[in-house]
Protein backbone atom coordinates (compact mmCIF):
# COMPACT_ATOMS: atom_id res chain seq x y z
CA UNK A 1 0.00 0.00 0.00
CA UNK A 2 1.82 3.06 -1.20
CA UNK A 3 1.31 6.29 0.77
CA UNK A 4 0.20 7.80 -2.86
CA UNK A 5 -2.49 5.12 -3.41
CA UNK A 6 -6.30 5.35 -3.31
CA UNK A 7 -6.45 2.36 -0.82
CA UNK A 8 -3.79 4.12 1.37
CA UNK A 9 -6.36 7.89 1.28
CA UNK A 10 -8.92 5.53 2.10
CA UNK A 11 -7.45 4.10 5.18
CA UNK A 12 -7.03 7.70 6.45
CA UNK A 13 -10.17 9.11 5.81
CA UNK A 14 -11.55 6.31 8.26
CA UNK A 15 -8.68 6.45 10.94
CA UNK A 16 -9.02 9.76 11.36
CA UNK A 17 -12.40 10.03 12.66
CA UNK A 18 -12.47 7.11 14.58
CA UNK A 19 -8.67 8.39 16.11
CA UNK A 20 -10.62 11.44 16.97
CA UNK A 21 -13.65 9.55 18.70
CA UNK A 22 -11.09 7.94 21.03
CA UNK A 23 -8.50 10.36 21.14
CA UNK A 24 -8.63 10.40 25.09
CA UNK A 25 -8.35 6.64 25.62
CA UNK A 26 -4.90 5.38 25.91
CA UNK A 27 -5.66 1.90 25.22
CA UNK A 28 -8.06 3.03 22.41
CA UNK A 29 -5.70 4.83 20.28
CA UNK A 30 -2.99 2.28 20.90
CA UNK A 31 -5.01 -0.44 19.75
CA UNK A 32 -6.26 1.33 16.93
CA UNK A 33 -2.98 2.16 15.65
CA UNK A 34 -1.75 -1.77 16.36
CA UNK A 35 -4.74 -2.57 13.35
CA UNK A 36 -3.95 0.63 10.97
CA UNK A 37 0.28 -0.81 11.58
CA UNK A 38 -1.01 -4.19 11.05
CA UNK A 39 -3.10 -3.28 7.77
CA UNK A 40 -0.71 -1.43 6.25
CA UNK A 41 1.95 -4.32 7.06
CA UNK A 42 -0.17 -7.02 5.90
CA UNK A 43 -0.71 -4.64 2.42
CA UNK A 44 2.49 -5.18 1.45
CA UNK A 45 2.25 -9.19 2.02
CA UNK A 46 1.74 -11.50 -1.52
CA UNK A 47 0.97 -14.35 1.26
CA UNK A 48 0.70 -15.20 5.06
CA UNK A 49 3.96 -17.26 4.25
CA UNK A 50 6.13 -14.83 2.89
CA UNK A 51 5.36 -12.52 6.08
CA UNK A 52 6.58 -14.96 8.42
CA UNK A 53 10.42 -14.28 8.51
CA UNK A 54 10.13 -10.71 9.32
CA UNK A 55 7.58 -11.51 11.67
CA UNK A 56 10.15 -14.24 13.39
CA UNK A 57 12.49 -11.53 12.91
CA UNK A 58 10.30 -8.90 15.08
CA UNK A 59 9.33 -11.94 17.63
CA UNK A 60 13.44 -12.58 18.39
CA UNK A 61 13.82 -8.90 19.08
CA UNK A 62 11.07 -8.44 21.71
CA UNK A 63 12.10 -11.60 23.23
CA UNK A 64 15.83 -10.44 23.35
CA UNK A 65 14.58 -6.90 25.39
CA UNK A 66 12.25 -9.17 27.33
CA UNK A 67 15.93 -11.08 28.26
CA UNK A 68 17.73 -7.51 28.35
CA UNK A 69 15.05 -6.26 31.34
CA UNK A 70 15.48 -9.50 33.28
CA UNK A 71 19.55 -10.10 32.55
CA UNK A 72 21.27 -6.48 31.91
CA UNK A 73 24.36 -7.98 30.74
CA UNK A 74 26.68 -6.00 28.43
CA UNK A 75 28.34 -9.59 26.44
CA UNK A 76 24.67 -10.58 26.31
CA UNK A 77 23.42 -7.04 24.54
CA UNK A 78 25.79 -8.01 21.80
CA UNK A 79 25.54 -11.09 21.24
CA UNK A 80 21.77 -10.06 20.37
CA UNK A 81 22.63 -7.20 18.73
CA UNK A 82 25.22 -9.31 16.16
CA UNK A 83 22.31 -11.85 15.92
CA UNK A 84 19.67 -9.07 14.81
CA UNK A 85 22.35 -7.91 12.43
CA UNK A 86 23.57 -11.12 10.95
CA UNK A 87 19.61 -12.03 10.55
CA UNK A 88 19.19 -8.64 9.35
CA UNK A 89 21.70 -9.39 6.30
CA UNK A 90 20.49 -13.13 5.78
CA UNK A 91 16.91 -11.75 5.30
CA UNK A 92 17.99 -8.94 2.87
CA UNK A 93 20.05 -11.50 0.75
CA UNK A 94 23.76 -9.71 1.13
CA UNK A 95 25.77 -10.99 -1.60
CA UNK A 96 28.15 -12.52 0.41
CA UNK A 97 25.74 -14.62 2.37
CA UNK A 98 24.74 -16.12 -1.27
CA UNK A 99 26.34 -19.73 -0.33
CA UNK A 100 23.66 -20.07 2.58
CA UNK A 101 20.57 -22.10 1.49
CA UNK A 102 16.85 -19.98 1.89
CA UNK A 103 13.47 -21.59 2.63
CA UNK A 104 11.58 -19.01 0.62
CA UNK A 105 12.43 -16.98 -2.60
CA UNK A 106 9.89 -14.60 -2.29
CA UNK A 107 9.12 -13.23 1.28
CA UNK A 108 8.23 -9.85 2.91
CA UNK A 109 11.42 -7.34 3.56
CA UNK A 110 9.81 -3.96 3.72
CA UNK A 111 10.98 -2.00 6.65
CA UNK A 112 13.06 -4.30 8.03
CA UNK A 113 15.82 -1.94 7.84
CA UNK A 114 14.51 0.96 10.10
CA UNK A 115 13.01 -2.29 12.53
CA UNK A 116 16.45 -3.00 13.09
CA UNK A 117 17.42 0.14 14.39
CA UNK A 118 14.65 0.32 16.71
CA UNK A 119 15.20 -3.00 17.63
CA UNK A 120 18.78 -2.42 18.54
CA UNK A 121 18.06 1.12 20.12
CA UNK A 122 15.73 -0.44 22.21
CA UNK A 123 17.63 -3.54 23.62
CA UNK A 124 20.76 -0.94 24.26
CA UNK A 125 18.47 1.60 26.56
CA UNK A 126 16.77 -1.36 28.06
CA UNK A 127 20.34 -2.50 28.92
CA UNK A 128 21.35 0.13 30.37
CA UNK A 129 17.96 1.00 32.31
CA UNK A 130 17.25 4.41 29.92
CA UNK A 131 13.57 3.55 29.10
CA UNK A 132 11.24 3.33 32.43
CA UNK A 133 8.71 0.34 33.26
CA UNK A 134 8.13 -2.52 30.95
CA UNK A 135 8.07 -2.67 27.43
CA UNK A 136 4.41 -4.34 26.67
CA UNK A 137 4.29 -6.50 23.29
CA UNK A 138 1.31 -4.10 22.13
CA UNK A 139 3.84 -1.06 22.34
CA UNK A 140 6.53 -2.79 21.26
CA UNK A 141 4.55 -3.51 18.01
CA UNK A 142 3.47 -0.12 17.54
CA UNK A 143 6.64 1.43 17.92
CA UNK A 144 8.76 -0.97 15.39
CA UNK A 145 5.80 -1.30 13.03
CA UNK A 146 4.10 2.19 12.67
CA UNK A 147 2.53 2.84 9.81
CA UNK A 148 3.49 5.84 9.57
CA UNK A 149 7.19 5.36 9.46
CA UNK A 150 8.10 1.95 9.05
CA UNK A 151 8.75 2.38 5.16
CA UNK A 152 10.02 5.59 4.89
CA UNK A 153 11.42 6.48 8.37
CA UNK A 154 11.94 9.15 10.24
CA UNK A 155 13.83 6.82 12.73
CA UNK A 156 12.56 7.55 16.18
CA UNK A 157 14.07 6.64 20.02
CA UNK A 158 11.25 4.67 21.95
CA UNK A 159 11.16 6.91 24.44
CA UNK A 160 10.25 9.71 22.27
CA UNK A 161 7.34 7.52 20.73
CA UNK A 162 5.81 6.78 24.34
CA UNK A 163 6.08 10.01 24.94
CA UNK A 164 4.15 11.09 22.00
CA UNK A 165 1.41 8.93 22.59
CA UNK A 166 1.34 10.53 26.28
CA UNK A 167 1.16 14.01 25.11
CA UNK A 168 -1.09 12.97 22.05
CA UNK A 169 -4.18 12.46 24.79
CA UNK A 170 -4.47 16.30 25.66
CA UNK A 171 -2.73 17.65 22.38
CA UNK A 172 -5.46 19.81 21.01
CA UNK A 173 -4.57 20.90 17.15
CA UNK A 174 -5.48 24.49 16.45
CA UNK A 175 -6.63 25.67 13.17
CA UNK A 176 -3.17 26.76 12.18
CA UNK A 177 -1.89 23.51 12.53
CA UNK A 178 -4.29 21.79 10.54
CA UNK A 179 -3.65 23.82 7.80
CA UNK A 180 -0.24 23.98 8.00
CA UNK A 181 -0.15 19.82 8.47
CA UNK A 182 -2.81 19.91 5.35
CA UNK A 183 -0.64 22.20 3.26
CA UNK A 184 2.66 19.93 3.99
CA UNK A 185 1.11 16.74 2.93
CA UNK A 186 -0.06 18.41 -0.63
CA UNK A 187 3.58 19.76 -1.10
CA UNK A 188 5.14 16.33 -0.16
CA UNK A 189 2.39 14.84 -2.65
CA UNK A 190 3.40 17.13 -5.59
CA UNK A 191 7.40 16.98 -4.83
CA UNK A 192 6.44 12.94 -5.08
CA UNK A 193 4.15 13.10 -8.27
CA UNK A 194 5.05 16.17 -9.93
CA UNK A 195 8.88 17.24 -9.75
CA UNK A 196 10.56 13.52 -8.48
CA UNK A 197 8.44 12.28 -11.29
CA UNK A 198 10.09 14.39 -13.87
CA UNK A 199 13.64 13.71 -12.44
CA UNK A 200 12.74 9.52 -12.78
CA UNK A 201 11.98 10.28 -16.47
CA UNK A 202 13.88 7.88 -18.94
CA UNK A 203 16.25 10.49 -20.84
CA UNK A 204 17.28 11.69 -17.23
CA UNK A 205 18.65 7.92 -16.23
CA UNK A 206 22.29 6.38 -16.07
CA UNK A 207 21.26 3.99 -19.32
CA UNK A 208 20.99 7.25 -21.38
CA UNK A 209 24.35 8.11 -20.95
CA UNK A 210 25.07 4.62 -22.16
CA UNK A 211 23.26 4.75 -25.03
CA UNK A 212 24.85 8.20 -26.18
CA UNK A 213 28.27 6.45 -25.30
CA UNK A 214 27.42 3.56 -27.68
CA UNK A 215 25.98 6.17 -30.27
CA UNK A 216 28.07 8.89 -30.42
CA UNK A 217 31.58 7.17 -29.19
CA UNK A 218 32.35 11.01 -27.54
CA UNK A 219 34.22 10.79 -24.35
CA UNK A 220 32.79 14.19 -23.62
CA UNK A 221 29.28 13.83 -24.60
CA UNK A 222 29.37 10.37 -22.42
CA UNK A 223 30.76 12.39 -19.18
CA UNK A 224 28.07 15.47 -19.89
CA UNK A 225 25.21 13.05 -19.89
CA UNK A 226 26.74 11.03 -17.25
CA UNK A 227 27.06 14.35 -14.84
CA UNK A 228 23.78 15.11 -16.14
CA UNK A 229 22.00 11.69 -15.08
CA UNK A 230 23.54 11.73 -11.66
CA UNK A 231 22.36 15.41 -10.84
CA UNK A 232 19.11 13.85 -11.69
CA UNK A 233 19.13 10.84 -9.83
CA UNK A 234 20.01 12.77 -6.81
CA UNK A 235 17.34 15.72 -7.41
CA UNK A 236 14.97 12.76 -7.77
CA UNK A 237 16.04 10.73 -4.39
CA UNK A 238 15.48 14.52 -1.91
CA UNK A 239 12.42 15.24 -4.10
CA UNK A 240 10.97 11.41 -3.65
CA UNK A 241 12.15 10.64 0.36
CA UNK A 242 11.62 14.46 1.16
CA UNK A 243 7.95 14.87 -0.17
CA UNK A 244 7.52 11.34 1.63
CA UNK A 245 8.65 13.28 4.74
CA UNK A 246 6.61 15.51 4.31
CA UNK A 247 3.42 13.16 3.75
CA UNK A 248 4.03 11.09 6.72
CA UNK A 249 5.16 14.54 9.50
CA UNK A 250 2.07 15.78 7.81
CA UNK A 251 -0.12 12.88 8.51
CA UNK A 252 1.64 12.74 11.67
CA UNK A 253 0.69 16.22 13.01
CA UNK A 254 -2.87 14.98 12.03
CA UNK A 255 -2.69 11.98 14.29
CA UNK A 256 -1.30 14.22 17.47
CA UNK A 257 2.28 13.18 16.55
CA UNK A 258 5.68 15.15 16.56
CA UNK A 259 7.26 13.21 14.14
CA UNK A 260 10.86 14.09 13.82
CA UNK A 261 12.53 16.21 10.79
CA UNK A 262 14.16 14.29 8.19
CA UNK A 263 15.76 16.98 5.88
CA UNK A 264 16.43 20.82 6.59
CA UNK A 265 18.16 22.37 3.05
CA UNK A 266 20.91 19.29 2.35
CA UNK A 267 22.13 21.16 -0.87
CA UNK A 268 23.17 24.05 1.39
CA UNK A 269 25.70 21.83 2.76
CA UNK A 270 29.27 23.09 3.06
CA UNK A 271 31.05 20.45 3.85
CA UNK A 272 29.87 16.45 3.37
CA UNK A 273 29.88 16.04 7.29
CA UNK A 274 27.12 18.72 7.70
CA UNK A 275 25.45 17.40 4.95
CA UNK A 276 24.75 14.29 6.76
CA UNK A 277 23.76 16.17 9.69
CA UNK A 278 21.14 17.84 7.29
CA UNK A 279 19.81 14.57 5.13
CA UNK A 280 18.76 11.45 6.70
CA UNK A 281 18.71 13.53 10.27
CA UNK A 282 17.78 10.32 11.92
CA UNK A 283 19.82 8.19 10.63
CA UNK A 284 22.56 10.38 11.01
CA UNK A 285 22.16 11.02 14.94
CA UNK A 286 21.34 7.08 15.13
CA UNK A 287 24.31 6.59 13.57
CA UNK A 288 26.32 9.47 16.16
CA UNK A 289 24.50 8.14 19.14
CA UNK A 290 24.98 4.40 18.74
CA UNK A 291 27.90 3.74 16.27
CA UNK A 292 29.85 6.59 15.92
CA UNK A 293 30.13 7.67 19.94
CA UNK A 294 31.30 3.38 20.86
CA UNK A 295 33.57 3.07 18.43
CA UNK A 296 35.22 6.50 19.44
CA UNK A 297 34.85 5.69 23.19
CA UNK A 298 36.68 2.20 22.56
CA UNK A 299 39.52 3.92 20.29
CA UNK A 300 39.91 6.61 22.84
CA UNK A 301 40.17 4.21 25.69
CA UNK A 302 42.93 2.94 23.68
CA UNK A 303 45.11 5.10 22.42
CA UNK A 304 43.25 8.23 23.34
CA UNK A 305 45.49 11.40 23.98
CA UNK A 306 44.78 15.09 23.09
CA UNK A 307 46.81 15.20 19.64
CA UNK A 308 45.42 11.46 18.98
CA UNK A 309 41.66 12.20 19.30
CA UNK A 310 40.92 14.10 16.68
CA UNK A 311 42.34 11.67 14.26
CA UNK A 312 40.68 8.90 16.20
CA UNK A 313 37.47 10.74 15.45
CA UNK A 314 38.70 10.03 11.81
CA UNK A 315 38.98 6.70 12.19
CA UNK A 316 35.33 6.30 13.87
CA UNK A 317 34.12 8.28 10.84
CA UNK A 318 35.02 6.06 8.12
CA UNK A 319 33.67 2.73 9.89
CA UNK A 320 30.26 4.12 11.38
CA UNK A 321 29.63 5.51 7.66
CA UNK A 322 30.42 2.93 5.49
CA UNK A 323 28.74 0.46 7.51
CA UNK A 324 25.84 3.30 6.61
CA UNK A 325 26.92 2.95 3.07
CA UNK A 326 26.84 -0.96 3.12
CA UNK A 327 22.94 -0.56 4.96
CA UNK A 328 21.77 0.58 1.99
CA UNK A 329 22.18 -2.50 -0.28
CA UNK A 330 23.02 -5.54 -0.44
CA UNK A 331 24.47 -6.35 -3.85
CA UNK A 332 28.50 -5.66 -4.43
CA UNK A 333 28.17 -2.02 -5.95
CA UNK A 334 26.86 -1.00 -2.63
CA UNK A 335 30.43 -1.88 -1.17
CA UNK A 336 31.79 1.07 -3.20
CA UNK A 337 28.94 3.48 -1.99
CA UNK A 338 29.91 2.63 1.50
CA UNK A 339 33.87 3.43 0.58
CA UNK A 340 32.48 6.36 -1.23
CA UNK A 341 30.53 7.72 2.32
CA UNK A 342 32.95 6.63 4.54
CA UNK A 343 35.77 8.23 2.57
CA UNK A 344 33.91 11.09 2.28
CA UNK A 345 33.01 11.89 5.58
CA UNK A 346 36.62 10.68 7.22
CA UNK A 347 38.21 12.40 4.73
CA UNK A 348 36.41 15.89 5.17
CA UNK A 349 37.13 15.61 8.68
CA UNK A 350 40.45 14.79 8.34
CA UNK A 351 40.80 17.87 6.10
CA UNK A 352 39.16 19.76 9.10
CA UNK A 353 42.12 18.51 11.24
CA UNK A 354 44.68 19.31 9.25
CA UNK A 355 43.44 22.59 8.85
CA UNK A 356 43.30 23.74 12.12
CA UNK A 357 46.62 22.39 12.37
CA UNK A 358 49.09 23.42 9.83
CA UNK A 359 46.75 26.23 8.01
CA UNK A 360 45.70 28.08 11.90
CA UNK A 361 42.26 28.12 13.36
CA UNK A 362 41.63 31.67 12.45
CA UNK A 363 42.98 31.74 9.39
CA UNK A 364 40.58 28.73 8.48
CA UNK A 365 37.84 30.46 10.22
CA UNK A 366 38.25 33.32 8.41
CA UNK A 367 38.73 31.45 4.93
CA UNK A 368 35.16 29.71 5.72
CA UNK A 369 34.01 33.15 6.08
CA UNK A 370 34.78 33.93 2.26
CA UNK A 371 32.07 34.01 -0.27
CA UNK A 372 33.71 32.04 -3.04
CA UNK A 373 35.69 29.65 -0.54
CA UNK A 374 31.86 29.06 0.69
CA UNK A 375 30.57 28.03 -2.74
CA UNK A 376 33.10 26.16 -4.03
CA UNK A 377 32.66 24.10 -0.92
CA UNK A 378 29.12 24.09 -1.44
CA UNK A 379 29.32 22.86 -4.64
CA UNK A 380 32.46 20.41 -3.92
CA UNK A 381 29.72 18.40 -1.54
CA UNK A 382 26.57 18.32 -3.94
CA UNK A 383 29.63 16.78 -6.35
CA UNK A 384 30.43 14.48 -4.31
CA UNK A 385 27.12 13.10 -3.11
CA UNK A 386 25.88 12.72 -6.79
CA UNK A 387 29.11 10.27 -8.28
CA UNK A 388 28.57 8.60 -5.02
CA UNK A 389 24.55 8.25 -6.24
CA UNK A 390 25.99 6.40 -9.34
CA UNK A 391 25.85 3.39 -6.97
CA UNK A 392 22.32 3.44 -6.33
CA UNK A 393 21.15 3.11 -9.88
CA UNK A 394 24.02 1.88 -11.75
CA UNK A 395 26.37 -1.36 -11.74
CA UNK A 396 30.18 -1.87 -12.04
CA UNK A 397 29.56 -2.82 -15.14
CA UNK A 398 28.14 0.57 -16.22
CA UNK A 399 31.42 2.29 -15.30
CA UNK A 400 33.49 -0.04 -17.25
CA UNK A 401 31.18 0.64 -20.39
CA UNK A 402 30.96 4.34 -19.84
CA UNK A 403 34.57 5.12 -18.51
CA UNK A 404 36.60 2.41 -19.89
CA UNK A 405 37.92 -0.84 -18.48
CA UNK A 406 40.59 0.20 -16.58
CA UNK A 407 40.64 1.21 -12.58
CA UNK A 408 42.74 4.16 -13.84
CA UNK A 409 40.69 5.71 -16.75
CA UNK A 410 37.49 5.17 -14.32
CA UNK A 411 39.13 7.10 -11.35
CA UNK A 412 40.13 9.64 -13.78
CA UNK A 413 36.83 10.14 -15.46
CA UNK A 414 35.17 10.61 -12.10
CA UNK A 415 37.53 13.09 -11.03
CA UNK A 416 37.17 14.89 -14.33
CA UNK A 417 33.46 14.91 -13.60
CA UNK A 418 33.77 15.73 -9.96
CA UNK A 419 35.91 18.90 -10.69
CA UNK A 420 33.38 20.02 -13.44
CA UNK A 421 29.93 19.35 -11.60
CA UNK A 422 31.95 21.38 -8.61
CA UNK A 423 32.90 24.17 -10.98
CA UNK A 424 29.09 23.99 -12.63
CA UNK A 425 27.24 23.67 -9.20
CA UNK A 426 29.26 26.08 -8.00
CA UNK A 427 27.84 28.92 -10.19
CA UNK A 428 24.62 27.54 -9.95
CA UNK A 429 24.17 27.66 -6.40
CA UNK A 430 25.34 31.27 -5.81
CA UNK A 431 23.15 32.34 -8.91
CA UNK A 432 20.28 30.39 -7.15
CA UNK A 433 21.27 32.57 -3.80
CA UNK A 434 21.11 35.80 -5.65
CA UNK A 435 17.55 35.21 -6.73
CA UNK A 436 16.41 34.26 -3.88
CA UNK A 437 17.58 37.07 -1.49
CA UNK A 438 15.89 38.98 -3.91
CA UNK A 439 12.97 37.31 -3.92
CA UNK A 440 12.54 37.98 -0.52
CA UNK A 441 13.30 41.12 -0.85
CA UNK A 442 10.24 41.90 -3.30
CA UNK A 443 8.21 39.80 -0.87
CA UNK A 444 8.79 41.63 1.94
CA UNK A 445 6.49 44.58 1.57
CA UNK A 446 3.63 42.07 0.98
CA UNK A 447 4.25 40.05 4.62
CA UNK A 448 1.02 41.00 5.68
CA UNK A 449 -1.09 39.78 2.73
CA UNK A 450 0.79 36.52 2.69
CA UNK A 451 -0.05 35.62 6.35
CA UNK A 452 -3.63 36.23 5.76
CA UNK A 453 -6.70 33.63 6.49
CA UNK A 454 -7.68 34.61 2.72
CA UNK A 455 -4.13 34.11 1.17
CA UNK A 456 -3.18 30.86 2.62
CA UNK A 457 -6.35 29.43 1.90
CA UNK A 458 -6.16 30.66 -1.67
CA UNK A 459 -2.56 29.22 -1.74
CA UNK A 460 -3.33 26.17 -0.64
CA UNK A 461 -6.74 25.41 -2.89
CA UNK A 462 -3.72 26.49 -5.43
CA UNK A 463 -1.46 23.87 -4.01
CA UNK A 464 -4.62 20.93 -4.01
CA UNK A 465 -5.87 21.80 -7.92
CA UNK A 466 -2.45 21.55 -8.98
CA UNK A 467 -1.97 18.70 -7.14
CA UNK A 468 -4.99 16.99 -8.58
CA UNK A 469 -3.78 18.40 -12.13
CA UNK A 470 -0.30 16.08 -11.93
CA UNK A 471 -2.82 13.19 -10.81
CA UNK A 472 -4.76 13.47 -13.73
CA UNK A 473 -2.01 13.34 -16.15
CA UNK A 474 -0.43 10.75 -14.82
CA UNK A 475 -2.58 7.80 -14.97
CA UNK A 476 -1.17 4.69 -14.05
CA UNK A 477 0.96 3.13 -10.96
CA UNK A 478 1.75 5.69 -8.05
CA UNK A 479 5.43 6.40 -8.06
CA UNK A 480 7.16 4.27 -6.23
CA UNK A 481 9.14 5.49 -2.77
CA UNK A 482 12.97 5.39 -3.41
CA UNK A 483 13.77 3.53 -0.38
CA UNK A 484 10.44 1.03 0.63
CA UNK A 485 12.05 -2.08 0.20
CA UNK A 486 14.55 -0.88 3.22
Amino acid sequence: MSFVSLNFFILITIALPLYYSIKRSMLGTKLLFMILNGIFFLSFAQSLKSILPLLVFLACGYIGTLILKKFPNTLLMWLLILFYVFSFLYLKRYVFLDFIPIWESSFLVIGISYMLFRIVQLNIDVRFNTIEGDVSLLDYFNFTCFFLCIASGPIQRYQDFEDQQKAQLEYQLDEKEVFDAFSRIITGYLKVVFIAGFFSSDIHQLGYAINIMDIQRSPFLTLGWYLFSVTSITFYVYFNFSGYMDIVIGLGKLFCFKLPENFNEPFRSKNYIEFWARWHITLGLWLKTYVFNTILKVLISRWGSKTATPYLAVIAFFVCFFLMGLWHGATSIFFLYALFQGFGVSGNKLYQVNMDKYFGKSRYKKLKENVFYDFICRGATFSYLAISMTCLWGTFGDLLTLFGDSVYSIMGNLFLGFFVLTLISSILMFMFEMVLKWMLLLSSPFEKIIDTLLFRNTYLGAKFYFLAYCLLINVGAPPAFVYQEF
